[in-house]
């Protein structure tokens, strides 16, 4: 079964207003794209395709449910084995109780500076974790939030691309190729809030296929609370319904909107930046547009050289991360061409990068392709489908098989976010005592943590680092001796290192608790009554009167 093509008046392409080349684009025989298909029930599957919309959603609903309860377990091992550190889930737990604890979205790592997160990243979407901290103030509740909104989003993704598709099955497999997908997982290790971009982005991909102005709106200020640099992937996705509508100008609208949007939020945003105290941010070190350093000193520089170098750069957004993207989804979002040059600009502005880390994408740096990569994938599913013709229904199965046998495959794989797997991380016994000590340093005493125990701490009003800087500012400082602090690692913190052991081995500092390797100093605690250890699973050693 064919599907039917757009509407468009004769004379459209032929319209003197637009350049040749876009005059071809508008003739060019292809598959239409899902945003310019008649608008159907979403209730109604394919004849080829027999199937009842509460089966669907029952079937969508488990495998949901399944994952998002594997990603919890596996979030949940990684802190019991001191996994979750101060980067980036602590500054990101840190950043959403702030309110509640009398500072507002101030980031423990460039304490000293004074200025609040919104200096380095506009991201008011930690406010929205924010009331859930009233309930549960823990690391897990932001963890939890994120895992949640990760996983989310392929219900709106299969809800989408069961519109396109007309089959069930194949809807359900797209679902599960986005949870499975070797990228989704680096982005869920990594917990990081961009993370909760893709529910967004899906939201807006059914909004459109709806026609439904108001979830559109909606996902996309979810997307732009994520983080400011969505403006510039949703100002992308704005740029290619503008050329879409070259073939349907009932986009036009929905491009326009788009395009307005974004860049008024991106203005905003970089507004927000400057008066929070952007200077002050990275005069402490953390300067993005470092990462581009080759190129320039600013974001207007850099892109002044990618413009004026086209095959240097061309070569460079064309490295291998860009075909790894469209591997890890089959390579099937090359079936649409109108759609995968998003995943190739998106990927490729980062793939032009200095830094290694975010040239090939690890950790969560895949965040602004992620989204458009499964929008040309489940287009790509679409055309090849509609070039199926009479064998419709064969087309769909055989996608559903593919993208079966690769979310498979890539749950196998070993993350971009430090190898990991998604697997449960083991913890030792010597780990799981790290939360039970932490317990015995007070309540609300200001305190500096190991980089790896920072989150076994509970929240309190000052919650810092083991760094020079911070020791002035706390009461209490928790370290494990058996492993060096990856706080003060690396070679060009040998100094800093040095003079934060003097300072700690010195009478200011004095052991008040100490068991299995963990130690609690307290400033001043020779002339304070020290307190009985309540740990008796292993023998506690005191500190000498």
């Amino acid at each position: 079964m064919r599907l039917p093509g757009p509407k468009r008046p004769a004379s459209f392409a032929q319209s003197a207003a637009f350049p040749p080349g876009l005059v071809w684009y508008a003739r060019c025989p292809s598959q239409p794209a899902p945003v310019v298909l008649p608008v159907t029930s979403d209730e109604t599957p394919a004849r080829d395709a027999p199937g009842s919309p509460r089966a669907f959603a029952v079937l969508l609903g488990v495998l949901v449910l399944l994952v998002f309860g594997w990603s919890e377990w596996v979030t949940w091992t990684q802190f019991q084995a001191n996994r979750i550190f101060v980067a980036d889930a602590g500054i990101f737990d840190h950043l959403c109780n702030s309110p509640l604890h009398g500072r507002w979205m101030r980031s423990p790592v460039h304490w000293e500076t004074g200025v609040t997160q919104f200096a380095a990243h506009y991201t008011p979407i930690f406010l929205f974790v924010t009331p859930l901290y009233l309930l549960v103030d823990h690391v897990m509740t932001y963890l939890t939030f994120q895992n949640a909104g990760l996983v989310l989003a392929a219900v709106p993704l299969a809800f989408w691309a069961r519109r396109v598709l007309k089959h069930d099955a194949a809807a359900l497999a797209v679902a599960a190729l986005y949870l499975c997908n070797h990228f989704t997982g680096s982005i869920h290790l990594a917990n990081h809030q961009e993370a909760l971009g893709p529910l967004g982005f899906f939201a807006m991909f059914l909004a459109l296929e709806r026609r439904s102005p108001r979830l559109y709106a909606a996902g996309m200020l979810w997307a732009l609370c994520c983080k400011e640099t969505y403006a510039l992937v949703i100002g992308l996705f704005g740029l290619h319904l503008a050329i879409e509508s070259l073939r349907d100008r009932e986009l036009r609208g929905w491009a326009g909107w788009t395009l307005g949007v974004a860049a008024a939020w991106w203005v905003f945003s970089l507004a927000v930046i400057q008066l929070s105290g952007a200077a002050i941010y990275s005069a402490a070190g953390n300067t993005p547009i470092a990462r581009y350093h080759t190129m320039g000193d600013s974001m207007g520089s850099v892109f002044v050289y990618l413009l004026t170098h086209p095959v240097e750069t061309l070569g460079r957004m064309l490295r291998r991360p860009v075909l790894d993207l469209l591997l890890s989804t089959g390579l099937v979002a090359l079936a649409d061409w109108r759609a995968v040059w998003l995943v190739v600009v998106a990927a490729g502005l980062y793939g032009v990068a200095d830094d290694v880390l975010v040239r090939d994408l690890h950790y969560y740096y895949s965040y602004p392709a992620l989204p458009l990569l499964f929008y040309a994938t489940v287009r790509g599913a679409g055309a090849l489908v509609g070039w199926s013709g009479a064998r419709g229904l064969v087309a769909r199965r055989g996608v559903a098989v593919l993208f079966a046998v690769v979310g498979v495959v890539s749950i196998w794989l070993p993350t971009r976010t430090d190898g990991l797997r998604r697997w449960p991380i083991p913890a030792s016994e010597h780990q799981l005592l790290a939360a039970e000590v932490a317990r015995e340093i007070p309540r609300d005493a200001p305190v500096a943590a190991q980089y790896e125990l920072f989150n076994k701490v509970p929240n309190r009003r000052i919650k810092l680092p083991v760094r020079l800087p911070y020791l002035d500012e706390v009461e209490y400082v928790f370290l494990d001796q058996t492993q060096f602090p990856a706080d003060l690692r690396g070679e060009e913190k040998r100094a800093e290192r040095e003079e934060v052991f003097r300072r700690l081995a010195s009478p200011e500092w004095e052991i008040v608790f100490e068991v299995d390797g963990y130690v609690i100093l307290r400033r001043g605690a020779g002339k304070r009554e020290k307190r009985e250890p309540r740990i008796s699973r292993i023998s506690t050693k005191k500190s000498a009167d």
